[in-house]
């Protein structure tokens, strides 16, 4: 592939998935009240969604290296996004709680995966200009926690709260293209080099020495 055309796919990528990270969290506080008048959601319900998304990017941080290592960052966001887009639609089809409480877990898993992977996606592509494309994406997700809370009402109002929930869904399915085209390029990733002589800082005699001096 073409690098000035593959440099593009994987902006285009960048920013789409940007959009994408923060729409789960924003997107669901503000239509709680909908839901409600159609499904019961226990206060135990309510405050596993509240806990849902720093779950999920812990999680998500050890989830993210395996399969990026095996197949490549780009085959792996493949799965991101598709996690991201299957749980929006699960919480747009809600029955009950509990298919809400997972939905919302595996849109913020893929929401989580995709902060991991950014940063790969930017060295990899941009090794020249990290700083200005992460900025740039930086920025974008921002814009997904606005966008997420800003439409999620009025949309609510009119068409329900499904679609109010389920719209973004198809702002992860456009985040596919750009990535397909991309699959030929994934490689698996090299493990980042670590120091193997480094110490923990509660072992380091810098460390006995200054307690000392300070005694």
């Amino acid at each position: 592939m073409d690098r000035n055309l593959a440099r593009l796919l994987a902006l285009s990528a960048i920013a789409l998935l940007a959009l994408n990270l923060r729409t789960a969290v924003s997107s669901i506080s503000p239509v709680v009240t909908f839901i409600q008048e159609e499904i019961s959601l226990p206060i135990v319900t309510i405050g596993l969604l509240g806990v849902a998304a720093p779950l999920a990017f812990a999680i998500a941080t050890s989830l993210s290296y395996p399969p990026a290592r095996r197949i490549g960052v780009e085959k792996t966001l493949l799965i991101t996004i598709g996690l991201i887009v299957a749980g929006h639609l699960l919480r747009a089809l809600a029955w009950d709680s509990s298919a809400l409480f997972a939905g919302s877990l595996m849109s913020l898993l893929g929401a989580g995966m995709g902060n991991v992977l950014l940063p790969v996606m930017v060295r990899k592509y941009f090794p020249n200009r990290v700083g200005i494309i992460s900025s740039f994406y930086i920025t974008l997700t921002a814009v997904s926690a606005t966008i997420g809370a800003f439409f999620a009402v009025p949309v609510a109002q009119e068409l329900g709260w499904r679609s109010s929930l389920g719209q973004w869904a198809i702002l992860g399915a456009l985040t596919l293209l750009p990535v397909i085209f991309l699959l030929k390029n994934s490689r698996p990733e090299a493990r980042p080099k670590t120091g193997g002589t480094q110490k923990a800082i509660w072992r380091s005699p810098r460390l006995g020495q200054s307690l000392l001096c300070r005694e």
